[in-house]
């Protein structure tokens, strides 16, 4: 888990995992349930906070983690750092 921020988020939020799909479109998954739906900030034609279907874009993911070691080579959503 690493732990994310930018200037319009009122603090800094939880990264427990990241995918990238076939598309270009990133997702900073910000919950750790291991259920269909999660919740993630989402990098694509418009950025945006909302729950993902993990059965929905499964199919055109090409690289995803939940590994912390992993989550420190991960570069940060656009406009946002890393705080941790």
């Amino acid at each position: 888990m690493r732990m994310m921020k930018a200037d319009w988020m009122s603090k800094p939020v939880k990264v427990h995992g990241w995918a990238i799909t076939a598309h270009g479109w990133e997702y900073y998954f910000l919950d750790n349930k291991k259920s269909d739906t999660r919740f993630a900030y989402v990098v694509g034609y418009e950025n945006e906070m909302g729950d993902v279907s993990m059965s929905e874009i499964s199919p055109y993911i090409r690289s995803i983690t939940f590994d912390d070691a992993d989550l420190m080579h991960i570069a940060p959503a656009p406009d946002c750092v890393w705080v941790d």
